[in-house]
């Protein structure tokens, strides 16, 4: 039937093939998002808690790491290991420039809770944490992009206007 007509079959296959490759295109998304495993040690152990203002019913912020609410969780749960983290965009000086860059304050055992190990210097401390100490760890990526350098460990930088070390 369609021998006779080619542009009804040209049509045809063309939608075909666009069926075809938006269903493609779909699972891609669905297997990278839902399906692949996280790239984390234990991810099936990991969940994601929010917190809100008395009163609040948006999740969006949550409450701050150093809340009395997430202070109290974290001394109250034992069979699990809580970590904090809230991503926020900051303000670093590079060359007098100022570029908004990625960032997030973590609480100490943050990567050991996600299996993180680092390539040079050191983690976090319980120490830093209760004295707000202004150290940062910062990757790779980064270090090479931004800094221009491979091991920047005791680099200062300025970020929101207040020098922080770097320790790892």
């Amino acid at each position: 039937a369609l021998r006779g007509r080619p542009t009804y079959a040209l049509i045809a296959i063309i939608t075909l093939g666009l069926v075809v490759g938006a269903g493609s295109a779909v699972l891609a998304v669905i297997n990278a998002t839902f399906v692949r495993p996280l790239p984390f040690a234990d991810e099936n152990r990991l969940a994601i808690v929010f917190g809100n203002s008395p009163g609040s019913t948006s999740t969006a912020g949550g409450t701050p790491l150093h809340s009395p609410a997430y202070v109290r969780m974290r001394e109250r749960l034992r069979t699990v290991t809580l970590a904090g983290m809230w991503p926020r965009d900051r303000s670093l000086m590079i060359n007098g420039e100022a570029e908004m860059v990625e960032a997030a304050g973590v609480s100490p055992n943050y990567f050991d809770v996600l299996g993180v190990r680092l390539s040079a210097g050191r983690m976090f401390t319980e120490a830093e944490d209760t004295a707000a100490a202004r150290v940062a760890v910062i990757s790779s990526a980064f270090a090479r992009t931004q800094l221009g350098a491979d091991a920047p460990l005791g680099a200062r930088l300025v970020i929101d206007g207040e020098a922080i070390e770097v320790i790892g």
